[in-house]
């Protein structure tokens, strides 16, 4: 007798759970299909056929940004990876004297090489999937580029995948100090990346825009699928499960 009772309360117990699985399912399910409903299908039906332009992608990096910020589970991911890609820090070694005062130059440790440097830009992977930084060749400062400016790239005519300029699109800010007036300037420049050395002179301009070879881009895509351009953030296939989770 005292066995079928005990078969009777586990038979209820898996009941009780299974149900608690199927509202847990369900709820799931509503939650992805309101992300859907909330403007991410369009990007989603896009991806695996052309893949995403620039401006799809722009779009979701800068979403991806705002919900790693206050999503638990996505916050979490970008901090193991970025603990596993530079948990044990990185060494330069020993470095000719010209590569000593790049390295040591305080602008671009803040950009490239301190640890605070390495963990903004590894996110950039995770958001983004992309990351650019721009140098003068001069000076031999280094700058970072959000993506959000990044607004054209040039490539190979035989390889599309084979970047040669990359167009940089943001308001440049002029203060007139005595007046303490703020104005705002468009500019729209193009820059040869680091890979591209072309026989003779670089272009003077693209589109009616200008050309600026005193400077080089630099930058890094993760997530690339063959003939494709742009990479794709790791956090992207994550993003529904994270809104459910929430």
């Amino acid at each position: 007798m005292s066995n079928n009772s005990d078969f009777i309360k586990q038979f209820e117990a898996m009941t009780a759970e299974n149900e608690l699985l199927r509202e847990s399912y369900a709820s799931m399910a509503q939650a992805i299909i309101q992300f859907d409903d909330d403007g991410w299908n369009p990007l989603g039906t896009h991806f695996g056929q052309e893949g995403f332009t620039l401006t799809e992608l722009r779009v979701a990096a800068s979403k991806i940004r705002e919900v790693t910020e206050g999503n638990p589970l996505l916050k979490r991911g970008s901090a193991m990876r970025t603990s596993y890609v530079f948990g044990r820090g990185v060494s330069f070694g020993d470095q000719p004297p010209r590569i000593k005062r790049l390295i040591e130059n305080p602008q671009n440790q803040d950009v490239l090489f301190s640890s605070e440097a390495q963990l903004i830009n590894e996110r950039s992977h995770f958001t983004d999937g992309q990351f650019f930084i721009l140098a003068d060749n001069q000076t031999k400062e280094l700058q970072r580029i959000p993506f959000d400016e990044i607004t054209g790239a040039v490539t190979d005519p035989d390889d599309g995948e084979r970047i040669r300029y990359i167009r940089r699109t943001w308001n440049q800010t002029d203060m007139d100090f005595p007046t303490n007036q703020q104005s705002l300037i468009a500019k729209d420049v193009w820059y040869p990346v680091d890979t591209y050395q072309p026989r003779g002179r670089f272009a003077s301009t693209i589109q009616n825009q200008p050309v600026d070879p005193s400077k080089t881009m630099f930058y890094s895509r993760v997530n690339r699928r063959a003939g494709r351009i742009w990479g794709v953030p790791d956090a992207l296939p994550a993003l529904p499960w994270a809104h459910a989770y929430n």
